[in-house]
């Protein structure tokens, strides 16, 4: 059975086809409210369908062209060879995104912020602009997401034993991954605060010597720690104090374990 990206993928290049058709008949004629409609709905079938994918940086970047669409379809920008360069130049970049979705490299990010730059000229004067820097943070997302999804697998199958010493390196690694990824959001609204705090306790799980066994209360922990990481990320470090000092309380507990 195909999965979701799978079936994504399928869908997404005949939908760039008809983004692409569109453009080419709004050069031709300007005027034509129907394609500017077609246009729109096949941008917005792209933002949805990526995000049901959980392919969070394309879904951001279709999310971005179609606000800019949004004032095209409102006649608040007028159709120009400019403004359908600069639209069928995102058609590339998404070609670029759709080849490689789980490692989207510095250049495909650094071409998008020019499209992105390129189309807010067009955004009328006091109008919102498009976030030009949404792709790296969406990526950071996606990566995050992936992190923790790798993190509870190994943490599910540690459970109820000492858990072998690649299992206990795999999850130091995805907790170090994790603090480096996370952008700062303040001095204690950073899952980097969170992996420093930990990582006495990382030390002595990842150590030679089976210091720290695994059990159901060990493993609990990290599992909370991990989802207030997935909530700092997903909120840009804007969570509830009570949550931070929650999860401070369980890294001080793991620091000072003693099996």
């Amino acid at each position: 059975m195909l999965n979701l990206q799978e079936l994504f993928l399928d869908e997404a290049y005949i939908l760039l086809n008809e983004v692409e058709i569109s453009l080419l008949n709004l050069e031709r004629d300007p005027g034509d409210e129907d394609q500017v409609a077609r246009l729109f709905r096949s941008m917005h079938t792209m933002k949805s369908s990526a995000s049901m994918a959980n392919l969070i940086a394309l879904s951001g970047f279709a999310h971005q062209i179609e606000t800019i669409l949004v004032y095209l379809r409102n006649g608040l920008i007028e159709v120009s060879p400019e403004f359908i360069d600069a639209v069928l130049s995102s058609i590339d970049v998404f070609k670029e995104m759709l080849g490689n979705l789980e490692d989207i490299s510095d250049n495909v990010i650094e071409k998008s912020n020019k499209v992105l730059t390129s189309l807010n000229q067009f955004v009328p004067e006091g109008s919102n602009k498009a976030r030009v820097n949404i792709i790296e943070e969406s990526v950071s997302k996606q990566k995050i997401a992936k992190f923790l999804h790798e993190l509870d697998e190994t943490l599910l199958k540690m459970d109820g034993s000492s858990g072998h010493k690649l299992e206990r390196e795999k999850v130091n690694r995805i907790f170090k991954r994790i603090g480096n990824i996370c952008p700062r959001h303040g001095e204690e609204k950073s899952c980097h605060c969170i992996e420093d705090r930990l990582n006495p306790f990382l030390e002595r799980f990842r150590g030679d010597e089976i210091e720290i066994k695994v059990n159901s209360q060990v493993i609990e922990f990290l599992k909370r720690i991990s989802e207030t990481i997935k909530k700092c990320h997903d909120t840009n470090g804007d969570i509830p104090a009570v949550d931070l000092d929650v999860t401070y309380q369980l890294i001080e507990s793991l620091n000072s374990y003693k099996s």
